[in-house]
């Protein structure tokens, strides 16, 4: 359960990474009211219990003092919703609704809140992937039954396939296009990119350790195995200084500090040089990755090989679903897949355009333009499910199909979470 302001005054540290009380208070703070609302929500609805799980379960939360007082999230909330199995699909959909009133009610700028719904019976039987092993393992029932995870299965780090640090691969690099700014912010917007930075880096780190089977919890066993893979692996090589940045913002969850992050990559061009570096990592990562997992080299084969991984059916009910969604304008992207053998599901596609629109991102924030950025943004716009102009300049082509990209992902990933994007450049 969460402790009671009593509990708050008198016991010890919970959610923050640091010994930083402040934090830990305001992270609490913030669960009793979630737990209360979704509480008031679902009451008569069969909820069975809320369980924590993420960064906060671990005790690895963090959040950012602002100027004008008062702190910013530097974690996101996630929660699970536990009810009974016949109440699990209109819980599911209720919350989708819900969760946009949720942040509302709470009230805290840049705060996330990830809403998963499932039953006893499906924790019982929970496959491995880093989500369900951190949920059973490190989960905090925050409300309701103290026992729900007591007959949950316990499957092993080791068995996490390594397609489930593929997929993290990919939905970090996602969220990044989400969140692209293609001027260097100011202010608090500062503060927000230093930490969205920060998490992508983390995240890479733990995508290449799945990957790898060698994935640890704790982020301070995270950072001590990394350093291990790349001296077995290329990595670096193509992405150097990797390991360097991957245990300077695990540090840095830890204490941070914005000037020292500044000084990092050269004070006036700090924001230029972190993108660069950060396109550098999920080439390599993507590369590295697609070899490992797939067999097939780097490229279009690759890409190929990626994009057809799923069961022939279940494209087919996939596309099915795509095209009651989005009526007409669904068929036109269902012919070209047609045309390329029906390699992949919408989803699929749509996450090989985003990682793609996010390596061809370089001329947006002052790079050199190459001439794999042009073609990285006709493949996009080939496989994106929801299409978008290709007639205009290389900025509006490219920004009109983050726009679909992204607000496909949003929809079917996030549930509709993320804000809508801004239609103009940055």
């Amino acid at each position: 359960m969460v402790p009671s302001e009593k509990e708050e005054r008198s016991g010890p540290l919970r959610f923050a990474t640091s010994p930083d009380r402040e934090t830990d208070l305001f992270y609490r703070s913030l669960l009793r009211r979630a737990a209360e609302e979704i509480r008031k929500e679902t009451e008569g609805r069969g909820l069975v219990s809320v369980v924590l799980s993420g960064s906060l379960a671990l005790g690895e939360g963090s959040a950012y003092a602002l100027e004008e007082g008062g702190l910013r999230p530097g974690s996101d909330i996630d929660l699970y919703l536990v009810t009974e199995e016949e109440n699990v699909g209109e819980l599911s959909a209720r919350m989708v609704g819900f969760r946009e009133r949720l942040l509302s009610l709470l009230g805290v700028p840049g705060l996330v809140v990830d809403l998963g719904v499932t039953s006893p019976d499906r924790l019982a039987k929970l496959q491995p992937s880093v989500a369900n092993c951190l949920l059973v393992r490190f989960g905090k029932i925050l409300a309701g039954d103290p026992e729900t995870l007591r007959l949950a299965s316990r499957p092993r780090f080791e068995e996490i396939p390594p397609r489930d640090g593929f997929l993290l691969l990919l939905n970090r690099a996602t969220e990044e296009l989400a969140e692209f700014r293609a001027r260097a912010p100011r202010g608090a917007e500062e503060r927000d990119f230093w930490y969205r930075f920060g998490k992508t880096v983390r995240d890479l780190g733990t995508s290449a350790l799945v990957v790898a089977r060698s994935f640890r919890p704790t982020l301070r066993e995270r950072r001590e195995a990394l350093p291990d893979l790349l001296k077995r692996e290329p990595i670096e090589e193509r992405a150097p200084g990797f390991g360097e940045d991957h245990a300077f913002w695990c540090e840095q969850k830890e204490r941070p500090d914005l000037e020292e992050a500044r000084r990092r990559y050269g004070n006036a061009g700090a924001f230029r040089e972190a993108q660069a570096r950060k396109r550098k990592y999920v080439d390599a990562l993507w590369d590295w990755e697609t070899a490992r997992i797939f067999g097939a080299r780097p490229g279009a084969a690759a890409e190929e090989a990626i994009r057809g991984a799923d069961p022939l059916r279940r494209r087919a009910r996939a596309w099915i679903r795509f095209i009651r969604r989005e009526g007409a304008g669904g068929l036109g992207s269902l012919v070209r897949a047609l045309e390329r053998g029906l390699p992949a599901t919408p989803l699929a596609a749509n996450y090989a355009a985003a990682v793609l629109l996010l390596r061809a991102s370089g001329p947006l924030t002052g790079e050199e333009e190459r001439t794999s950025d042009r073609a990285f943004l006709a493949e996009a716009g080939r496989i994106a499910p929801v299409g978008a102009n290709g007639k205009d300049a290389f900025a509006r082509r490219w920004l009109a199909l983050r726009g679909s990209v992204c607000g496909y992902w949003n929809r079917e990933v996030m549930g509709g979470s993320r804000p809508p994007l801004p239609v103009e450049m940055p």
